[in-house]
């Protein structure tokens, strides 16, 4: 089996490209015989030309000129021919920019710099790609000419297409002008409009890459072309596999594969003929074989006490099964011990077969990485894939250790049974789910829960308090009217310490993430009732386990006057522009700022109304699988049916295209009204909060800025 190294697309190259092939012999000039005004052109023992010597007539752009001339691009010139684009010419002869006469596959212009080849199509008649390829040929692009193919394909499929330049270092930059090459993919003809949103790949790599799922079936045109008038030798590869989302989806007995493409470096989704290997099987999971969703293994008949060591080698795929319920929330890592360019990939896929977030890579460099599956709004099975991307022997094994676990949502210690506490954060925020109470593993306090948060007294600091990364102290202040609200710790070390800020209900109101040895968290007229601080020391990889002291500061004062609009109603961390935090809606008739929606797990349907900002996020709200995104719950999707399907109807949002390691990840944006939203859901300024320009009124899109 090919494979290739993880230094980016470099390794598609299998071998350094060959150099352009001409099935003419070479000369250094072309002599024409003596041209009349007449309809043939009498060529004599030509081969390939570098330049073209006229006799007895007029010289236009790149040819022999005769009679009734115009100009055109890229011909074979025989007896009696006129000359169509790049092809065969016939009587009354037009000029051509580069041409070939009768014995010749390679054309010259009269610079004599750029030999073009005879390979591609034009625009007007395009080649063939699977055609051309078979004969894994090595093209040649001059400037402004343009190689044209066309291929077909239906719905579901997957099309792979690898363009890769002749160049000496594959890992640097092309130059435009002189090596650079970019290709352009259109569904039907091509035409602005018809140009598809992820069948673009012009950029200055060396390796341009295009991954695209069919949504309607048809003929498709890929265009390669040079850019700034660069001249190369090229090399394309094609691949087209039939997309799935579970093993139902494939028929003859292949299965739904997820994983690794290593023949084009991508992230695959695809049916594929599937034989257990003789390696990576000597672990539980592989009894009879877990490599698929139709053969997936439950995790927790194999993990004990929530671990489980395995096998897997480069012919192998490992695919556990984990059932979630709505709100559910899935945590642990996958570890391996890697060397070289050794990678091992893993994948969440939902009930529906589509990918959960981004996939976790690890590699020499980071062998661990952290699995997350929070508050699930799509109750059911969900998948975790391992594919195991070797440096050298495919039949070699590694092991990997999977540990996991599953929890409910939760605000309060309250929503939590059998004695669990709700205890769980990361890093980007809390992320609230019943586990276990656990001894704190610093200090000398019980603080490590809501139950057993420490209370303050407004102005009075508590001193003396020891943190640690595997650990976090709880404290709450209680109010018993409308008042503003400071809480700050301090701390003399180099250490990074964290303050959350949660609201009376458990809902986090935003955080102090960026002080240096201070962090703050504040809020203006809030209701009464009891608020909880969080103490973390964050760390990125755990070290942080001797303890760092500080001190913790939580001031109450009466609010001066009731809050009149939304404006006046921020929460959260007290770096503005960096910190975490919330803008809270002002009860006009209270005159308190409060949570905007208060709604349980999964309960607020794509198109409602959800609770996010700033980095913070009251997650879990959103059902469907969904997440809050400018405060609207909206989904992921791969094609405009998904955005459909999610928000109830057709135009009520579309499908924005995006990918993450040449795989779509794009979401449904609810569609516009410019300059306000009227009969949608959105308008200017929920355009704007995502980095668009503003909404057009007659597309019902977002604008690029």
């Amino acid at each position: 089996m090919r494979r290739i190294s993880h230094l980016g697309l470099v390794a598609l190259l299998l071998a350094p490209l060959a150099a352009c092939g001409d099935s003419g012999g070479s000369t250094t000039t072309d002599t024409v015989g003596a041209d009349t005004a007449t309809a043939t052109d009498t060529v004599t023992s030509d081969t390939m030309v570098a330049q073209d010597t006229t006799v007895a007539d007029t010289m236009v752009a790149q040819d022999t000129a005769v009679a009734d001339d115009t100009m055109v691009a890229q011909d074979t010139a025989v007896a009696d021919d006129t000359m169509v684009a790049q092809d065969t010419a016939v009587a009354d002869d037009t000029t051509v920019t580069q041409d070939t006469t009768a014995s010749d596959t390679t054309e010259t212009d009269t610079s004599g710099t750029c030999q073009d080849d005879d390979l591609a199509g034009t625009e007007a008649a395009p080649a063939d790609l699977a055609t051309v390829l078979a004969g894994d040929p090595t093209f040649h692009i001059c400037p402004d000419v343009h190689d044209v193919f066309s291929f077909s394909a239906n719905a579901g499929d997957v099309v792979k297409i690898n363009l890769i330049i002749d160049v000496a270092d594959h890992t640097a930059d092309t130059t435009p002008g002189v090596d650079d090459v970019d290709m352009y993919l259109y569904a039907g003809s091509i035409a602005d409009e018809n140009e598809l949103s992820g069948g673009v790949a012009a950029t200055a790599a060396a390796v341009e890459q295009i991954v695209f799922t069919v949504e309607t079936a048809g003929t498709f045109i890929l265009v390669v072309e040079d850019y700034g008038g660069s001249s190369v030798d090229y090399g394309l590869t094609f691949d087209v596999a039939t997309g799935c989302a579970h093993d139902a989806d494939c028929t003859g007995g292949a299965i739904c594969y997820a994983g690794i493409d290593d023949a084009n470096y991508t992230l695959a989704q695809e049916c594929r003929a599937y034989t257990v290997p003789a390696c990576g099987q000597s672990t539980a999971e592989d009894s009879p074989s877990s490599h698929s969703d139709g053969t997936a293994v439950a995790f927790g008949s194999v993990a004990t006490d929530g671990a489980f060591t395995g096998g897997i080698c480069g012919d192998d795929v490992d695919v556990f099964a984990f059932d979630l319920a709505a709100a559910d929330t899935l945590t642990g890592t996958v570890s391996a011990s890697l060397t070289g360019n050794a990678l091992l990939l893993a994948l969440f896929v939902d009930p529906d077969g589509a990918f959960v977030g981004d996939p976790i890579v690890l590699d020499a460099d980071s062998g661990v990485g952290e699995l997350g599956v929070t508050f699930v709004g799509r109750p059911g099975s969900y998948h975790l894939y391992l594919d195991y991307f070797p440096d050298g022997s495919e039949t070699g094994d590694v092991a990997y250790t999977i540990t996991a676990s599953v929890a409910a949502a939760c605000k309060l210690d309250a929503d939590c049974t059998g004695g669990n506490v709700c205890g769980a954060f990361t890093a980007t925020g809390p992320i609230a789910m019943c586990v276990p109470e656990a001894a704190d593993p610093c200090g000398s306090d019980a603080d490590n829960s809501q139950t057993h948060a420490t209370a303050l007294t407004s102005g009075t600091p508590v001193t003396s308090e020891v943190v640690c990364d595997t650990g976090n102290d709880w404290y709450k202040l209680t109010v018993g009217a409308t008042s503003d609200i400071t809480a700050t710790v301090t701390w003399s070390t180099s250490d990074d310490l964290d303050l959350y800020f949660l609201g009376a209900d458990g809902t986090p109101y935003g955080a102090g993430w960026y002080g240096d040895g201070t962090e703050t968290v504040l809020g203006a007229n809030l209701p009464a009732g009891t608020y909880f601080f969080l103490v973390d020391q964050y760390t990125t990889d755990g070290s942080g386990t001797a303890g760092v002291a500080y001190s913790i500061t939580a001031t109450a004062t009466p609010s001066a006057a009731a809050c009149t609009a939304d404006s006046a109603c921020y929460v959260g961390g007290g770096i503005a522009g960096d910190d975490p935090g919330f803008a809270l809606a002002c009860n006009t008739t209270t005159g308190a700022c409060e949570a905007p929606v208060a709604a349980d797990f999964g309960s607020v349907a794509p198109g409602g109304t959800c609770f996010s900002d700033a980095g913070m996020t009251n997650a879990g709200q959103c059902a469907l699988g969904g997440f809050c995104l400018a405060a609207t719950c909206t989904t992921e999707c791969t094609a405009q049916a998904d955005c459909d399907a999610s928000f109830g109807s057709s135009g009520a949002a579309y499908c924005q295209a995006g990918s993450v390691f040449g795989v779509s990840f794009d979401f449904c944006i609810p569609s516009c009204d410019s300059p306000t939203a009227t009969s949608h859901l959105w308008g200017d300024a929920e355009c704007a909060s995502l980095g668009f320009a503003s909404c057009d009124g007659a597309t019902h899109q977002c604008l690029e800025p």
